[in-house]
């Protein structure tokens, strides 16, 4: 709320890094971004940001700014992870995701450049598959995906559908369908890189 107020907008939404690679992970509360976040910082990729990630245009590029440096998992991901033997803050007494700070190798501190935005969907398939998204899906995934969806004035909206709009038309879209099990997270790292 704080962010729309000073007219930055956020996305529900991880963003990573690897090399010259930066992606963004967009879906619904429990889809699995953070899983799949958590997964691929245990295989040497760095967390610019888990749950709330801030896009701003500039040129040609789409910047993604680094957030807090932190993870919320819940206990089963952090198992499944290199997160399994550190020590986390459950938020409050009824949600049992715990928040575990990330060390310096685990996280970019830096503004990157986006180079593709993956919108996570459940699929019951035995097998990842991912499937490029058309301008207008990649505009409706980014609406789906706001992090404030409370306040909307006109001015607002007016900006909302201008970032989304260049966000759509800067950065590739795709769907990312995987069944939500941990067998199949190194099937999906493999088809991001």
């Amino acid at each position: 709320l704080c962010l729309s107020r000073w007219g930055e907008e956020s996305f529900h939404a991880c963003a990573l890094r690897r090399g010259s690679q930066t992606i963004a992970l967009l879906g619904d509360s429990g889809v699995g971004k953070s899983s799949l976040t958590a997964h691929l910082i245990s295989h040497g990729w760095q967390c610019l940001t888990d749950d709330l990630l801030l896009l701003r245009p500039k040129g040609h590029r789409v910047i993604a700014h680094p957030g807090v440096h932190r993870i919320k998992l819940y206990p089963e991901a952090k198992s499944h992870s290199c997160f399994f033997n550190r020590p986390g803050l459950r938020l409050t007494p009824s949600d049992p995701k715990e928040i575990i700070e990330l060390q310096s190798w685990e996280k970019s501190t830096q503004p990157q450049a986006l180079t593709a935005v993956y919108e996570i969907a459940s699929h019951e398939a035995d097998h990842p598959h991912i499937k490029p998204l058309s301008r207008l899906e990649a505009f409706q995934a980014l609406s789906e995906n706001l992090f404030n969806t409370i306040t909307f004035e006109n001015s607002r909206s007016t900006h909302l559908l201008s970032l989304a709009t260049q966000v759509a038309e800067k950065v590739p879209h795709y769907k990312l369908f995987f069944k939500r099990e941990w067998q199949q997270l190194p099937q999906v790292r493999k088809s991001l890189q």
